[in-house]
């Protein structure tokens, strides 16, 4: 990366945090399975990422926009659980719950943790009443 002034920094930070926002939708939308939205996938699409995650203190807005797009695993598996709900209502299939569990590829255990536990039951229970 050249050397750039002030300015030209901050433009360069605005532009790299709409670059960012960009690509994390663009993942979020893709066909298919779903992707984890992570630093190296949004890097794939942002080559020169890296180089303002080394020096947050003059990226404020990249860091920001990274902050606001990565998913924790806790995020993925919701959207993941969403996702494969939906393939089963276009499929009009109504699986039991194992099925959905090992389609999802959870253990039994991972939905202890509350928040993916009612993604999951809510999901059940849109998959168990056939429309």
């Amino acid at each position: 990366m050249k050397r750039r002034n002030r300015q030209e920094y901050q433009e360069y930070d605005a532009q790299t945090a709409e670059a960012i926002r960009n690509a994390a939708n663009r993942l979020i939308s893709a066909a298919g399975a779903p992707q984890k939205i992570t630093g190296r996938e949004i890097s794939k699409v942002v080559p020169h990422l890296s180089q303002l995650r080394r020096r947050p203190e003059k990226a404020p807005l990249t860091s920001q926009a990274l902050e606001e797009v990565l998913e924790t695993q806790e995020a993925f598996t919701v959207r993941r659980i969403q996702w494969i709900a939906q393939r089963y209502l276009e499929e009009q299939v109504y699986p039991q719950e194992w099925e959905f569990l090992q389609r999802v590829n959870l253990r039994k255990t991972t939905l202890q943790n509350p928040i993916i536990g009612q993604a999951f039951n809510d999901a059940m229970i849109t998959l168990s009443r056939p429309p």
